[in-house]
């Protein structure tokens, strides 16, 4: 999913690093995305995401701090996590992948 995403959404960039992570999440930011509302529109679209991560903020503004800690405070709002299970398949994420696409679409007007 990574590289796709990258392809695919070539204006999207990985939040932390790819080699010391959990295994089985990607989180996401493309500047300027709602990542609430993108959150509502895959649901729409039948994908399950969140716009947080485990680390909420305490400020209540709906952003993660942990996000905002990784050095790029643009990304706290922005930013979109797929997790997955070992029956993830590969159709589900080339569908997530469509879904991603087309919500960074509508919200940037492409």
């Amino acid at each position: 999913m990574f590289d796709m995403i990258l392809k695919e959404i070539p204006e999207s960039k990985l939040n932390g690093n790819l080699k010391n992570r959990m295994k089985n999440n990607l989180n996401f930011c493309v500047q300027g995305l709602n990542s609430e509302f993108a959150v509502i529109m895959m649901d729409e679209l039948g994908i399950n995401c969140s716009a947080m991560t485990a680390c909420k903020s305490l400020k209540g503004n709906g952003q993660s701090y942990a996000i905002g800690a990784l050095g790029d405070t643009g990304c706290a709002g922005s930013s979109v996590r797929f997790s997955f299970g070992r029956k993830t398949t590969k159709k589900e994420i080339d569908k997530a992948v469509r879904a991603f696409r087309k919500t960074v679409d509508f919200q940037m007007k492409k």
